[in-house]
């Protein structure tokens, strides 16, 4: 469905603060490299691996079979040396079963990690490149929206092979470049009546107060399954955004965000019955909120705009 996504970076095969790269090359970490031809000047010297070759040490005993092919082994130290046999770490190193297994294991240790770094570095990129974006700041965002599409991080934030604080790090930077920005308004920058509205009824009666005679409001009868019951979003032929390049921007209805919606509405419905979103597991809950965060901006700008919508975003399992 969606293209292959790539992390890069300097690197260094003998990596030491200030030597002028970010962190130990990919080789060194015995990641496999790949060569991007349609990359900028800027990163034509980095070396690009699979984001799921780089992600999944942060949840190995549920990614490492799945991204590797082989079953995740504890780096303590190993009592019985047939243990070592299997391990995905003897893979990257490309060195024999040997009977030295403490030094074999001390270098494993050191490998795992190098790799659990540079893959938080890059979670905490990306949390801070949402945060720099929050509060609808054009300047990062114009620059953000040319490295980050739509696709690519609708990619991070749904790919199965990922850690789950990566995938809530991409759905909220989705949500600060894509969702809460121009031109999306507040209940589709429509008019809205007063909180309190106080209505009286005409009245035939010469003698009743004339506060009867007020005139009020008066409209069709309304159901939740009109078209045009909740606020929804529309974008005018008279935009600047309407003629845009950038077809996010430019979509014209309420369905720009079906696929982010699905995400969302999927993700919470995932959780079930177990309760697992409150104590179990601190990096699936932050996906959590991250999703919910996402439903609240896709409810405020007009994009939950219908009964069948909100009945998907209600209703539990």
């Amino acid at each position: 469905l969606y293209d292959p996504v790539c992390v890069g970076w300097t690197g260094h095969n003998e990596w030491k603060p200030k030597c002028g790269s970010l962190w130990w090359s990919p080789k060194t970490l015995g990641l496999e490299t790949m060569q991007l031809s349609d990359t900028d000047d800027q990163v034509q010297n980095l070396n690009f691996v699979s984001i799921e070759d780089v992600m999944w040490v942060l949840e190995p005993y549920r990614l490492c079979k799945a991204v590797t092919g082989r079953y995740w082994k504890s780096f303590n130290p190993l009592k019985k040396k047939a243990r070592l046999h299997g391990n995905p770490e003897l893979h990257y190193l490309k060195v024999p079963y040997s009977p030295n297994a403490k030094s074999l294991v001390a270098r494993m240790k050191e490998r795992y990690n190098h790799k659990y770094q540079i893959a938080s570095y890059i979670v905490a990129e990306l949390e801070l490149l949402a945060n720099m974006c929050q509060g609808r700041s054009y300047h990062c965002i114009n620059w953000l929206e040319n490295s980050f599409s739509y696709d690519m991080l609708l990619n991070m934030a749904s790919n199965p092979l990922l850690p789950y604080n990566c995938k809530a790090a991409s759905m909220e930077l989705a949500r600060s470049i894509y969702v809460d920005r121009f031109p999306q308004f507040t209940h589709g920058d429509g008019a809205s009546l007063p909180h309190k509205l106080w209505l009286f009824h005409d009245s035939d009666n010469d003698d009743a107060d004339k506060r009867s005679v007020t005139p009020v409001l008066r409209q069709k009868p309304l159901s939740l399954s009109s078209e045009d019951a909740f606020p929804t979003f529309f974008l005018s032929l008279y935009s600047s955004a309407y003629n845009d390049p950038n077809p996010v921007l430019s979509h014209p209805d309420h369905y720009k965000f079906y696929l982010l919606r699905k995400l969302y509405n999927d993700t919470i419905s995932s959780f079930g019955y177990s309760g697992r979103i409150i104590h179990d597991d601190a990096d699936f809950n932050r996906l959590g909120i991250a999703a919910l965060h996402g439903q609240q901006a896709l409810l405020l700008f007009g994009f939950q705009s219908t009964y069948v919508k909100l009945k998907e975003l209600c209703e539990p399992n």
